[in-house]
């Protein structure tokens, strides 16, 4: 699979023809179409702070989307099509906050035979987060996966809500959500501290994995995210 890399510009349009892996960088207000083509198959990992994102996400018959975005004080408006017929997509959107943020995700199956998971992780460190997570399937289709599972932890922050909605009007569907707020798992920071994992590094280890568990990213986006994480963790935890 062909490997890119490159910078968004405001307005920006994306179409795959071919197998492809995309590194996007963005900041500021973003607004982005992407179409991904007839059985192809494509991953996009996406970085945006300080601003806005606007995605709207369409796959044609047979494609398969892997989609990572990592963002950092950003509003979020993702709208995925699954089009035709044997689409898939996978998304993760991992994000770090220190202010309020609203997120709204939503992916609209138009064919059977479609295939659509959402993971939605989010730190709130301050401010408070609103993500509204629709999944929609009309009437007379089948054979149609319509997943999402999403979970804030919050540090310092309050009045945080996520509204999972699943639209179901067909049968032979799967459809699951989940939705979570709350501290990491007591079990989980006990085992870590008997492990000699002192407390200023524990907050730092559970946000890494907790963001950046994806492990389809790539190894220079994965540092480059590490690096963002880092600065941004270590300040919090002073």
């Amino acid at each position: 699979m062909e490997q890119l890399s490159t910078a968004i510009s405001h307005d920006s349009s994306l179409r795959f023809l071919k197998d492809a892996s995309l590194v996007i960088e963005m900041d500021g207000k973003q607004e982005m179409s992407v179409v991904v083509e007839k059985n192809v198959v494509c991953s996009i990992f996406c970085y945006i702070e300080n601003g806005s994102l606007h995605l709207e996400l369409t796959q044609q018959e047979g494609s398969k989307t892997h989609l990572f975005l990592f963002g950092r004080n950003v509003d979020l408006q993702l709208s995925y099509h699954l089009q035709e017929e044997y689409s898939e997509l996978t998304s993760y959107v991992s994000c770090y906050h220190t202010k309020n943020q609203q997120m709204q995700l939503k992916s609209t199956h138009h064919a059977s035979h479609t295939k659509s998971r959402q993971y939605n992780h989010v730190v709130m460190c301050h401010g408070r987060c609103e993500m509204i997570v629709d999944g929609v399937v009309p009437k007379n289709l089948h054979d149609v996966v319509c997943n999402q599972e999403n979970r804030i932890v919050p540090k310092n922050s309050l009045h945080n809500e996520i509204h999972p909605n699943l639209w179901i009007e067909s049968y032979d569907i799967e459809a699951e959500h989940s939705a979570y707020i709350g501290p990491f798992a007591e079990e989980v920071t006990f085992y870590l501290q008997s492990r000699g994992i002192p407390q200023e590094k524990l907050f730092q280890l559970l946000v890494r994995n907790f963001l950046l568990g994806d492990t389809m990213i790539p190894e220079s986006f994965f540092s480059f995210c590490m690096q963002k994480l880092e600065k941004e963790v270590s300040y919090e935890s002073r």
